[in-house]
C-alpha cells in the first residue's frame, strides 16, 4: 500500500510542476499512471505458483531391456540336440541303406524292433549320460540291446559325417556356426562313448 501511496504522489508533484499544460491533456495521462501503478499493485498480490506446484513434462521412460536366453550358453543344449537328430535319422527312411547291413540279414521284424527301440530312447535323451548309454552297452544289456546300441553308434557316425551340415544348415539351430564347429566333437564322443567327457558352456569353445 506503500508502494501505492508513493506513486500517486509522484504523480500529483508531477502534474503540479506541470501546471501550464491543459487540464484536457494531464487527465488522461493521470489515468492511465494510476492505472498502471494499480495493475502493477495487484500483480504483486497475486499469488505466484511454486516450482512444486508447476507441471511437470513426463520423462519418457526407456523401455526395460530383454536379454534373450537364447544367446547366453551357445552350447546348452548341443548333445541333447545332436543326439535328438540322431536317433530322428536312425529311424527314418534315410537310414535305411545304411541300416541293413547292420541287421545282419535278418527279417524286417527286427528292422521294426530297432526303430521301436531308439524312438523309445529318443524321449530320454536329456545330456551326455543318457546319450552315452544308448552309444555304450553294459552287462546289463540284452543281446538284442546290444546289437541296437551298436546300430545306433554306426547311424550316429554316418550322421555326423554325411548329413550334420544339412541338419544344422536348414534346420532350427540357432548357433549354426558353434555347431559345425562341435561336428568333430561330437563324432569323436560317438567313435568313443567311453570317453564321452562334458561339453563347456562357453561361447569360445
Amino acid at each position: 500500500m506503500r508502494f501505492l501511496k508513493n506513486k500517486i504522489r509522484l504523480v500529483h508533484e508531477a502534474n503540479a510542476r506541470h501546471h501550464s499544460k491543459s487540464e484536457a491533456s494531464n487527465s488522461p495521462n493521470t489515468d492511465i499512471e494510476i492505472h498502471d501503478v494499480q495493475q502493477e499493485y495487484n500483480s504483486s498480490l497475486s499469488p505466484q505458483p511454486s516450482s512444486a506446484q508447476r507441471p511437470r513434462r513426463a520423462c519418457a521412460q526407456r523401455p526395460a531391456q530383454v536379454v534373450d536366453t537364447k544367446f547366453a550358453n551357445p552350447t546348452k543344449n548341443i548333445i541333447i540336440n545332436y543326439g535328438k537328430a540322431i536317433a530322428s535319422f536312425a529311424s527314418s527312411d534315410l537310414a535305411a541303406p545304411y541300416l541293413q547291413p547292420y541287421l545282419r540279414g535278418e527279417d524286417g521284424d527286427l528292422k521294426e524292433k530297432f526303430k521301436k527301440f531308439i524312438n523309445q530312447a529318443k524321449s530320454r535323451i536329456a545330456g551326455n549320460e543318457s546319450l552315452q548309454s544308448l552309444l555304450k552297452s553294459n552287462e546289463k544289456d540284452c543281446p538284442e540291446t546290444i546289437l541296437f546300441k551298436e546300430i545306433f553308434q554306426r547311424l550316429g557316425e554316418v550322421f555326423i559325417k554325411y548329413f550334420s551340415v544339412n541338419w544344422i544348415i536348414h534346420g532350427r539351430v540357432t548357433h549354426k556356426l558353434v555347431y559345425l564347429k562341435y561336428r568333430g566333437i561330437m563324432l569323436r564322443k560317438i567313435l568313443n562313448p567311453e570317453n564321452f567327457i562334458f561339453v563347456k558352456k562357453t561361447q569360445t569353445d
